[in-house]
C-alpha cells in the first residue's frame, strides 16, 4: 500500500521490517533546582543568565541546582547564594523537561544576607515581571511571584 514502494530498496529487497532502525533512548536525567524569591517593598531580585550558557541573556530568580534527593538542599543552595531562606514551604514548584531532562524549579521566600546585591542580580518592580523574558520555568515561578496564578 505504500505510493513509493516502487522506488524503495526496502521494498524490493524484503527488508522493509528493518527500517526505519530505533536506537533506545537514552535515559532520563533527573535535575533540581532551588531558585529564592527575594523582594524589597514592590521590588523583586532577578539576574539574566550570562552570554554563553544555555538561555543567555533570560532572566531567571537567584538560584542553584542541587543534588536531587537532598533533604538540605534548601539550606545548602541558601547558603551558596548568600541568602537567607524564610519559609518552610515553597511558594511553588514547577516541573519542567527539556529533551532528556526532568527538572524540578522550587520557588522559597527569602531574604537577602551579607553579600552585595550586584552579585545576585538587580531589583525589578512586580509589575514589570511579565514583561521580561525568563526561562520557561522561571516565568512559571513569576507567575506565582507577580499575582498572576498559578504556573
Amino acid at each position: 500500500r505504500c505510493p513509493v514502494r516502487r522506488h524503495c530498496a526496502a521494498y524490493a529487497t524484503g527488508t522493509v521490517d528493518r527500517f526505519p532502525e530505533t536506537t533506545a533512548r537514552p535515559k532520563a536525567t533527573r535535575r533540581r533546582f532551588i531558585a529564592f524569591v527575594i523582594r524589597r517593598g514592590n521590588t523583586v531580585l532577578v539576574r539574566q543568565r550570562p552570554a554563553g550558557v544555555v538561555n543567555a541573556h533570560l532572566w531567571e530568580f537567584p538560584n542553584a541546582e542541587v543534588t536531587p534527593d537532598d533533604p538540605e538542599a534548601v539550606t545548602a543552595a541558601a547558603h551558596a547564594l548568600g541568602v537567607a531562606a524564610t519559609g518552610g514551604s515553597p511558594l511553588a514548584v514547577i516541573r519542567h523537561s527539556i529533551t532528556r531532562y526532568r527538572m524540578t524549579l522550587e520557588g522559597h521566600p527569602a531574604a537577602r544576607r551579607g553579600r552585595p546585591t550586584s552579585t545576585l542580580g538587580q531589583w525589578q518592580p512586580l509589575e514589570r515581571l511579565r514583561d521580561l523574558a525568563f526561562t520557561a520555568a522561571h516565568g512559571r515561578l513569576a507567575k506565582h511571584v507577580d499575582g498572576r496564578g498559578p504556573a
